[in-house]
């Protein structure tokens, strides 16, 4: 094991030394579980989440539309006088 020194706000160490008594634990051998348990989830994208979707729009755009979206949003369409990109097929 490597030693590591960690900063914590005392809220946080307080939470961490109660959480660990209740379990019967040392400090160490919590925040080891709690990184290990935390760690180990990762990042991985939910199947639900909308990013995990392949929603990619592939028919014509205007050109400013991530600059102006809320002119696109919310502004009457005859307002709207931009060209539209080309998109390849």
């Amino acid at each position: 094991m490597t030693r590591t020194t960690i900063i914590l706000p005392e809220a946080i160490k307080s939470m961490a030394l109660s959480a660990a008594r209740r379990r019967n634990m040392n400090f160490s051998e919590f925040v080891r579980a709690a990184i290990v348990e935390t760690a180990g989830k990762g990042r991985a994208v939910s199947k639900e989440s909308l990013i995990a979707k392949p929603l990619v729009y592939k028919g014509p755009a205007e050109r400013d539309l991530g600059r102006n979206h809320d002119k696109y949003l919310y502004d009457e369409p005859a307002a709207r006088k931009t060209r539209k990109r080309k998109v390849d097929a």
